[in-house]
Protein backbone atom coordinates (compact mmCIF):
# COMPACT_ATOMS: atom_id res chain seq x y z
CA UNK A 1 0.00 0.00 0.00
CA UNK A 2 1.48 3.51 -0.79
CA UNK A 3 2.32 5.18 2.36
CA UNK A 4 0.61 8.27 1.54
CA UNK A 5 -3.15 6.08 1.48
CA UNK A 6 -2.03 4.44 5.41
CA UNK A 7 -1.31 8.33 6.52
CA UNK A 8 -5.13 10.00 4.63
CA UNK A 9 -7.32 6.97 4.02
CA UNK A 10 -10.42 9.83 3.25
CA UNK A 11 -8.01 11.38 0.45
CA UNK A 12 -7.18 7.92 -1.09
CA UNK A 13 -11.62 7.25 -0.77
CA UNK A 14 -12.50 10.21 -2.68
CA UNK A 15 -9.61 9.91 -4.82
CA UNK A 16 -11.09 6.54 -5.93
CA UNK A 17 -15.00 8.06 -5.74
CA UNK A 18 -13.34 11.00 -8.52
CA UNK A 19 -11.82 8.00 -10.55
CA UNK A 20 -15.04 5.95 -10.36
CA UNK A 21 -17.33 8.94 -11.64
CA UNK A 22 -14.95 10.51 -14.29
CA UNK A 23 -14.99 6.58 -15.31
CA UNK A 24 -19.12 6.41 -15.42
CA UNK A 25 -18.91 10.39 -17.43
CA UNK A 26 -15.85 8.72 -19.47
CA UNK A 27 -18.60 5.98 -20.39
CA UNK A 28 -21.58 7.71 -20.89
CA UNK A 29 -19.80 9.98 -23.37
CA UNK A 30 -18.61 6.95 -25.55
CA UNK A 31 -21.83 4.99 -25.45
CA UNK A 32 -23.61 7.76 -26.81
CA UNK A 33 -21.01 8.46 -29.28
CA UNK A 34 -21.13 4.67 -30.24
CA UNK A 35 -24.62 4.07 -30.30
CA UNK A 36 -25.28 6.34 -33.43
CA UNK A 37 -21.87 5.01 -34.68
CA UNK A 38 -21.81 1.48 -34.76
CA UNK A 39 -20.83 0.41 -37.88
CA UNK A 40 -18.65 -1.98 -39.88
CA UNK A 41 -18.24 -5.87 -38.25
CA UNK A 42 -21.08 -5.83 -35.82
CA UNK A 43 -20.09 -9.54 -34.87
CA UNK A 44 -16.92 -8.49 -33.66
CA UNK A 45 -18.04 -5.18 -31.83
CA UNK A 46 -20.34 -7.58 -29.98
CA UNK A 47 -17.88 -9.75 -29.10
CA UNK A 48 -15.18 -7.36 -27.80
CA UNK A 49 -18.06 -5.42 -26.20
CA UNK A 50 -17.33 -4.27 -22.63
CA UNK A 51 -19.18 -6.69 -20.61
CA UNK A 52 -20.88 -4.27 -17.82
CA UNK A 53 -22.66 -6.32 -16.40
CA UNK A 54 -19.67 -7.45 -14.66
CA UNK A 55 -17.91 -5.28 -11.94
CA UNK A 56 -14.16 -4.29 -12.71
CA UNK A 57 -13.18 -7.34 -10.28
CA UNK A 58 -15.48 -9.40 -12.80
CA UNK A 59 -18.24 -10.31 -10.23
CA UNK A 60 -21.28 -10.68 -11.41
CA UNK A 61 -23.84 -7.15 -10.45
CA UNK A 62 -25.84 -10.23 -8.57
CA UNK A 63 -23.27 -9.95 -6.22
CA UNK A 64 -23.40 -6.62 -4.49
CA UNK A 65 -22.21 -7.45 -1.08
CA UNK A 66 -18.82 -5.58 -2.17
CA UNK A 67 -20.62 -2.56 -3.51
CA UNK A 68 -23.31 -2.52 -0.74
CA UNK A 69 -19.87 -2.33 1.99
CA UNK A 70 -18.14 0.64 0.54
CA UNK A 71 -21.70 2.28 -0.01
CA UNK A 72 -22.08 4.84 2.74
CA UNK A 73 -25.40 4.30 3.33
CA UNK A 74 -28.54 2.79 1.17
CA UNK A 75 -29.24 6.15 -0.95
CA UNK A 76 -25.42 5.40 -2.59
CA UNK A 77 -26.03 2.46 -3.03
CA UNK A 78 -29.72 2.74 -4.43
CA UNK A 79 -27.84 5.16 -6.87
CA UNK A 80 -25.51 2.56 -8.11
CA UNK A 81 -27.90 0.20 -8.55
CA UNK A 82 -29.56 2.71 -10.74
CA UNK A 83 -26.49 3.44 -12.92
CA UNK A 84 -25.97 0.02 -13.02
CA UNK A 85 -29.43 -0.78 -14.53
CA UNK A 86 -29.03 2.01 -16.77
CA UNK A 87 -25.33 0.57 -17.94
CA UNK A 88 -27.47 -3.07 -18.87
CA UNK A 89 -30.36 -1.46 -20.31
CA UNK A 90 -27.50 0.58 -22.94
CA UNK A 91 -26.10 -2.49 -23.45
CA UNK A 92 -29.17 -4.12 -23.89
CA UNK A 93 -29.94 -1.42 -26.70
CA UNK A 94 -26.83 -1.46 -28.56
CA UNK A 95 -26.71 -5.67 -28.74
CA UNK A 96 -30.54 -5.76 -29.92
CA UNK A 97 -29.09 -3.10 -32.52
CA UNK A 98 -26.34 -5.84 -33.51
CA UNK A 99 -28.65 -8.47 -33.76
CA UNK A 100 -31.06 -6.35 -35.87
CA UNK A 101 -28.28 -5.98 -38.88
CA UNK A 102 -27.20 -9.64 -38.34
CA UNK A 103 -31.05 -10.50 -39.29
CA UNK A 104 -30.84 -7.77 -42.45
CA UNK A 105 -27.71 -9.04 -43.20
CA UNK A 106 -29.11 -12.86 -43.46
CA UNK A 107 -31.26 -11.12 -45.59
CA UNK A 108 -29.40 -9.65 -47.93
CA UNK A 109 -26.95 -12.88 -47.79
CA UNK A 110 -29.76 -15.22 -49.42
CA UNK A 111 -30.72 -13.04 -51.90
CA UNK A 112 -27.75 -12.81 -53.08
CA UNK A 113 -26.02 -16.12 -53.12
CA UNK A 114 -27.27 -19.36 -54.49
CA UNK A 115 -25.86 -21.74 -51.64
CA UNK A 116 -26.25 -19.35 -48.54
CA UNK A 117 -27.22 -22.17 -45.72
CA UNK A 118 -23.35 -22.37 -44.46
CA UNK A 119 -23.45 -18.42 -43.71
CA UNK A 120 -27.13 -18.56 -42.79
CA UNK A 121 -26.57 -21.22 -40.25
CA UNK A 122 -23.20 -19.22 -38.66
CA UNK A 123 -25.05 -15.90 -38.47
CA UNK A 124 -28.22 -17.84 -36.77
CA UNK A 125 -25.28 -18.97 -34.56
CA UNK A 126 -23.94 -15.52 -33.69
CA UNK A 127 -28.05 -14.48 -33.43
CA UNK A 128 -28.34 -16.86 -30.68
CA UNK A 129 -25.27 -16.29 -29.10
CA UNK A 130 -26.21 -12.79 -28.83
CA UNK A 131 -29.95 -13.63 -27.67
CA UNK A 132 -28.44 -15.24 -24.99
CA UNK A 133 -26.19 -12.90 -23.37
CA UNK A 134 -29.59 -9.97 -23.97
CA UNK A 135 -31.77 -12.79 -22.03
CA UNK A 136 -28.73 -12.72 -19.56
CA UNK A 137 -28.47 -8.54 -18.95
CA UNK A 138 -32.41 -8.56 -18.81
CA UNK A 139 -32.58 -10.72 -15.84
CA UNK A 140 -29.83 -8.63 -14.24
CA UNK A 141 -31.78 -6.10 -15.02
CA UNK A 142 -34.94 -6.97 -13.25
CA UNK A 143 -33.18 -8.02 -10.45
CA UNK A 144 -31.57 -4.52 -10.42
CA UNK A 145 -35.11 -3.55 -10.27
CA UNK A 146 -36.40 -5.73 -7.42
CA UNK A 147 -34.07 -4.42 -5.31
CA UNK A 148 -34.27 -1.15 -6.02
CA UNK A 149 -37.65 -1.26 -5.24
CA UNK A 150 -36.82 -2.91 -1.72
CA UNK A 151 -34.52 -0.46 -0.91
CA UNK A 152 -37.72 2.55 -1.80
CA UNK A 153 -39.79 0.74 -0.03
CA UNK A 154 -37.10 0.50 3.03
CA UNK A 155 -36.47 3.85 2.88
CA UNK A 156 -38.31 6.01 4.86
CA UNK A 157 -37.46 8.82 2.58
CA UNK A 158 -38.39 7.82 -1.16
CA UNK A 159 -39.24 11.48 -2.44
CA UNK A 160 -35.46 12.11 -1.77
CA UNK A 161 -34.52 9.17 -3.76
CA UNK A 162 -36.22 10.39 -6.71
CA UNK A 163 -35.66 13.62 -7.07
CA UNK A 164 -31.80 12.55 -6.75
CA UNK A 165 -32.27 9.90 -9.59
CA UNK A 166 -33.72 12.63 -11.48
CA UNK A 167 -30.38 14.81 -10.71
CA UNK A 168 -28.31 11.90 -11.68
CA UNK A 169 -30.25 11.59 -14.80
CA UNK A 170 -29.61 15.21 -15.81
CA UNK A 171 -25.93 15.36 -14.78
CA UNK A 172 -25.60 12.31 -17.49
CA UNK A 173 -27.73 13.82 -20.19
CA UNK A 174 -24.78 17.26 -20.22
Amino acid sequence: MNPSQEKNPRKHKKETKQDEEKSRDQHVRATKESSSKLSGDDIEIAKNMDPLWKTKSGSKLSNWESTKCWAENDQEYHMELLFRMRQLRVEIAKLSQVIDRLCQEIDRLSQENDEPEALVTQLQVEIAKLSQVIDQLCQESDQLSQEIDQLSQDNEEPETLLEADEKMMQQLAK
